[in-house]
């Protein structure tokens, strides 16, 4: 096996990997191929056959690891190491002296072996009964907004994402008090970026977020939003580990009500 890019005429062996949501890996895989600040990667079994695929995405110094999708007759640890070792290099390329993954319990040995430490745990809710928003302070995002939504996610996640949080200004409802962002929310970013500096702030925007969604990703230490999802009848379905590899970042969990994707945090 080798490793190399993928390109748009693999699309057309998509469905030989056997992806469950073929449409959106489909979506994804393009805004991979179209990003700059992007990357997919695949595996070559003989001369031709796409054996798996990988994707990563960096921001100023920082990357994340996302999907590797392998075909079943060659998925195990071998192969998934091959296509991480591929995404690491493809980062470090890139300037990131940190690197970080959501990781599923059966691929932590892999990320392990590579020198990946877990630093928290995402929690899975679902099951639970939304309720109406409460307050009016959450507003739609106007351009004066935008140094405060970027100030405040630079906070929570300790990184310098702001060309993948510009790009969806438009679509951020914002949280306001005395001119000050003290929430974000960002419905069409992934699954649903919200980010709040203050306990009853995140509650509100829980509220605006719950009623269309099915699930929520949370990190295990915002014990405001466990308790919160928990009063309201949530349960946890799921769990990923978030493994850092490289220096630690200044991120707040506590500032995170819901996670971007398992692709981008």
């Amino acid at each position: 096996m080798f490793i190399a890019p993928f390109t748009l005429e693999d699309l057309d062996e998509l469905p030989e990997l056997e992806p469950a949501d073929y449409d959106i890996m489909m979506a994804r895989l393009r805004w991979h191929m179209s990003t700059p600040y992007a990357t997919v990667i695949k595996s070559v079994f003989g001369e031709a056959l796409t054996s798996a695929l990988a994707m990563a995405v960096w921001h100023n110094g920082s990357g994340w690891i996302g999907d590797r999708l392998m075909m079943p007759r060659f998925q195990g640890p071998e192969l998934e190491g091959q296509l991480l070792d591929a995404l690491m290099q493809e980062l470090h390329t890139n300037h990131c002296t940190t690197v970080t993954a959501l990781v599923e319990e059966a691929s932590m040995p892999v990320f392990t072996s590579r020198g990946f430490e877990p630093e928290a745990v995402y929690l899975c809710y679902a099951g639970g009964q939304s309720e109406a928003p409460t307050l009016d302070e959450v507003e739609l995002f106007e351009p004066h907004h935008s140094m405060g939504v970027l100030h405040l996610d630079r906070s929570a996640s300790g990184e310098d994402r702001r060309v993948l949080i510009s790009e969806h200004f438009y679509a951020s409802r914002i949280y306001v008090e005395k001119g000050r962002v003290r929430g974000n929310y960002m419905p069409l970013l992934g699954e649903g970026l919200l980010l709040a500096d203050r306990a009853d702030v995140g509650e509100e925007l829980l509220r605006w977020h719950l009623p269309h969604v099915q699930e929520i990703w949370i990190p295990d230490t915002n014990a405001v939003a466990k308790e919160f999802l928990e009063l309201r009848g949530y349960t946890v379905h799921d769990r990923r580990d978030r493994m850092r590899h490289g220096a630690k970042l200044p991120w707040r969990p506590e500032f995170n009500y819901g996670w971007i994707s398992e692709r981008l945090g």
